[in-house]
């Protein structure tokens, strides 16, 4: 029988804008109809109408991505790619939370991290402005906040394990914050002094 790990949130890892288009604009009607039409000064020159139907049927500008707010029991901390995507990394504050965010909260193809073989908070990491995995660069800021966050946070470098949340299992009877990993995880090392800059930035 496997080891199943620490209490306290420890896993285990099993086996390997539009401009107004309607300035200049006036309600021009005819008898039987209503319609709108463009009315300008006799001596209004060319470029004026030029600059009023600048942008004129354009789609208006798509806002940016927001993270949405963290879930209950989790820190959230939005960091970016090199490659301009956002990620939100959720973190569990207490192992209760820690079971909620990996097996309720967490999307079966989200990464998901912990820092190996000590008590720890576990880490999910939620796409913002993009789809699919997440970037190396990301995966290593998500790392670090994950290492930053166990108890192995005054070490130089902090192996994290990171799956996805569809692979994190949780035996029945165990304590909370206790979870199992199915075959497929690897790991990563991190430096949790690196999480300091990642957390003052906020992304």
């Amino acid at each position: 029988m496997p080891f199943r790990g620490f209490r306290a949130g420890v896993c285990l890892a099993l086996a390997p804008s539009l401009l107004r288009p309607w300035a200049g604009f006036s309600t021009v009607s005819r008898p039987g109809e209503k319609r709108l039409r463009q009315v300008w000064p006799r001596s209004a020159p060319t470029s004026v109408a030029a600059k009023a139907f600048k942008g004129f049927g354009e789609a208006p500008p798509k806002p940016k991505p927001k993270a949405t707010a963290a879930p209950k029991g989790c820190r959230a901390v939005l960091v970016s790619g090199k490659d301009g995507s956002q990620w939100q990394v959720l973190i569990g504050k207490s192992a209760a939370d820690n079971d909620r965010l990996s097996l309720e909260q967490g999307r079966a193809d989200e990464v998901w991290m912990h820092a190996a073989h000590v008590p720890g908070s576990h880490v999910v990491v939620r796409a913002v402005s993009s789809q699919g995995r997440p970037p190396t660069d990301v995966i290593s800021k998500a790392a670090s906040l994950c290492a930053y966050y166990s108890k192995a946070k005054a070490a130089s470098s902090v192996e994290v394990h990171v799956t996805t949340c569809g692979k994190v299992k949780k035996l029945p009877g165990t304590p909370a914050g206790q979870v199992v990993l199915m075959p497929g995880w690897k790991s990563v090392t991190a430096s949790p002094k690196a999480a300091e800059a990642i957390r003052d930035a906020k992304g």
